[in-house]
């Protein structure tokens, strides 16, 4: 839990006790301008379902938790979170192809820490993988129109391989996950914690 609780964005970097001129949003537009490199895409991707879900101002939802075994909490219900894209910060051979990690990981103690001999497993109850696909390179990851949402109960995975790493997105479609927009992600969650 970080101590300084959420940043709302007006806070100023200090030196000998005077604000540099530069503040948390500077920070932010700095280090994560490239919606479309995976590592703040995926990012990008958590908060995008976190406010389909509506739960960004919820306790313990309000700023992203890195360091536990799922992505996000919801009502009872531990999601993770995997993005994908048609276009790249890079060149590629294989557009379209995207495989997801959905490798099992250790269980944290109670301290949140990871022993050797933890247990591995899926963390999480329901897997959500978000594929950004635009019309065209032009489009912003910002547009959650050119989003699509396929929501997968965790178990399904399980049933189907406890040690699988990555999953391609024709095998994932074979396991019939609930595919959705935006707009319709918070009821097909609400449908599949039943």
């Amino acid at each position: 839990m970080a101590k300084y609780g959420r940043f709302i964005g007006n806070e100023n970097f200090i030196i000998n006790g005077n604000p540099t001129g530069d503040n948390i949003v500077s920070f932010w537009s700095w280090a994560y301008s490239e919606l479309d490199s995976n590592i703040v895409r995926s990012v990008l991707a958590e908060y995008i379902v976190a406010t389909a879900l509506g739960i960004t101002k919820e306790p313990g939802e309000e700023y992203r938790q890195m360091w536990r075994p799922y992505d996000l909490m919801y009502q009872g219900i531990r999601i993770e979170v995997k993005s994908a894209s048609t276009i790249q910060t890079w060149e590629t051979r294989h557009k379209g192809k995207h495989t997801f990690s959905i490798a099992p990981a250790k269980v944290p103690n109670e301290y949140g820490d990871y022993a050797d001999d933890a247990p591995v497993q899926r963390n999480s109850d329901i897997y959500i993988f978000c594929l950004f696909e635009p019309d065209d390179e032009n489009t912003s990851p910002l547009n959650l129109n050119a989003w699509r949402f396929l929501v997968l109960p965790t178990h399904i995975l399980n049933d189907m391989s406890l040690t699988q790493k990555t999953i391609g997105i024709s095998s994932l479609m074979k396991l019939n996950p609930v595919e959705c927009k935006y707009e319709k992600l918070k009821a097909i969650v609400d449908q599949c914690k039943r």
